[in-house]
């Protein structure tokens, strides 16, 4: 009897990457990137030994090393963020046509190392090349990722003449939420001052109270629009010239965001109110616009109150502070006889944000108020 063996091996080959950058021009099947609805890094290396192809002379672009993508746009505007992992200082062009009679769209190439972003009107269907070096040298980049999705539309109070409503006839006891994600800047308006350079901003509006007093305070969330300034205007319509009357930036040390409070104003007039971040920072935030008319000697925004670590956590922030000596906490088990539990020393004066914490470690069972 005769027998056979067969020995069978499995192997894994490892998977060709999906998306390579070419050395040189080309629409090719290798280099096609996918417009995303979201950035979703992909990568976008310069190895070592690319050569010099085309050399735009702009944004710094010279006769060294460069490698192209391409990408088919899938609505009126993209976005691509380019971004090396090795400190490296990439210079990212975008163009349209063909190899050899190239357009250019936009360039970017900031100052020093780090990232690039574009925004770019683009129209769905058409092909874009994308073209990147490291600026002024052939180094490679062997970890660089880039990300192409198509740009959110900008947010509904982008202009003036869609500002969001904020009212202003109560303390600021219900911030409103707001973000400045996928802003554009604003054309033909005054220059705001407090190191305002052309940021995208959004638009807020209030009617001036009885008082003739309007403050107007901003506060972060933990992914917000990070530094970023205010500015105050009047004017006849949404559409009429504009008078700037106040800017601020990081009235709050702590969170880097602005904080107006103006007097003398007429009462029943629209106060226009301006709002970017600087850097390019963008996300959501809160804002509220109130008369400020109270004697009390804090400006109380929140008050809040959870179970955690086996008692009851307290917080609360304020937006002011005068002559403000010490907070004391208080509990009760009926909400009609109250015991203090803790004096807390308080700001004293203060223009900024202000946030205190306690922990009641032993609250009675049942409600606590």
């Amino acid at each position: 009897m005769t027998w056979s063996i067969a020995w069978i091996f499995m192997a894994t080959a490892p998977l060709l990457a999906q998306y390579t950058a070419s050395d040189d021009c080309g629409f090719l099947a290798g280099n096609a990137y996918t417009v995303d609805p979201a950035c979703i890094p992909r990568p976008f290396h310069k190895p070592a030994g690319a050569n010099a192809s085309f050399t735009p002379g702009t944004c710094n672009a010279s006769t060294n090393a460069d490698v192209f993508g391409w990408f088919e746009a899938t609505g009126p505007s993209t976005t691509l963020n380019f971004a090396p992992n090795n400190g490296e200082d990439p210079a990212l062009h975008v163009f349209t046509g063909s190899c050899g009679a190239l357009t250019q769209v936009a360039c970017a190439n900031s100052p020093g190392p780090g990232s690039e972003d574009l925004v770019i009107p683009t129209v769905s269907g058409q092909t874009y090349l994308i073209r990147v070096q490291t600026t002024g040298s052939d180094n490679p980049m062997p970890d660089a990722q880039i990300c192409i999705f198509a740009t959110p539309p900008p947010p509904a109070n982008d202009e003036p003449c869609t500002a969001m409503l904020l009212s202003a006839d109560s303390a600021c006891t219900n911030m409103v939420a707001a973000s400045n994600s996928s802003a554009t800047a604003s054309l033909v308006l005054p220059d705001p001052g407090c190191f305002y350079t052309g940021e995208p901003d959004i638009w807020f509006a209030a009617v001036v109270p009885a008082s003739g007093h309007l403050r107007v305070d901003t506060h972060a969330n933990a992914m917000g629009p990070g530094d970023s300034g205010m500015a105050l205007y009047t004017a006849e319509g949404c559409a009429q010239s504009m008078a700037l009357i106040a800017c601020n930036d990081d009235q709050s040390a702590t969170d880097h965001m602005p904080s107006i409070d103006q007097t003398g104003l007429t009462p029943g007039d629209t106060i226009y109110i301006r709002f970017w971040a600087f850097y390019g920072g963008d996300g959501a935030f809160q804002v509220c616009a109130s008369p400020n008319t109270s004697t009390l000697p804090v400006e109380l925004i929140s008050f809040n109150a959870v179970g955690a670590h086996g008692g009851i956590q307290l917080d609360w922030t304020t937006a002011s502070e005068t002559n403000s000596a010490h907070f004391t906490v208080e509990r009760s088990s009926d909400a009609l006889s109250f015991m203090p539990l803790i004096r807390m020393p308080a700001a004293g004066n203060s223009q900024g944000y202000r946030t205190y914490s306690f922990l009641d470690k032993t609250p009675p069972t049942g409600l606590n108020y």
